[in-house]
């Protein structure tokens, strides 16, 4: 089973929708950045950063999924600017050059 660790934040809603979706089971731990518990030594033994949600558990439980249904490969995309994030996917995974695009349908 995989531990969330998050707050009630736009990216740890993410990280739960993404759990549900592929039907993963997890045990959601809520940490209060407010009271400074992501500053803790037992949060920081499991991300250093004291950052939320912890990036490292969600993908590899992601990938333990995709292998169990039989997928190839699992992608994803973030920014060039997300520095610490691209540190832990450059452990984690091969970066691609795919370049994405986004057309405003709106204008």
């Amino acid at each position: 089973m995989l531990h969330l660790y998050s707050d009630s934040s736009p990216n740890g809603f993410k990280a739960t929708i993404a759990l549900e979706e592929l039907s993963l089971p997890y045990q959601l731990h809520h940490v209060r950045i407010d009271e400074g518990e992501h500053r803790q030594s037992a949060f920081l033994a499991l991300n250093p950063h004291g950052r939320i949600p912890v990036g490292r558990s969600l993908i590899m439980g992601v990938a333990a999924k995709a292998q169990e249904r039989g997928w190839p490969v699992v992608r994803w995309i973030t920014a060039g600017s997300n520095a610490q994030a691209r540190q832990l996917y450059d452990k984690l995974a091969s970066a691609t050059d795919w370049v994405t695009y986004d057309l405003d349908v709106q204008r």
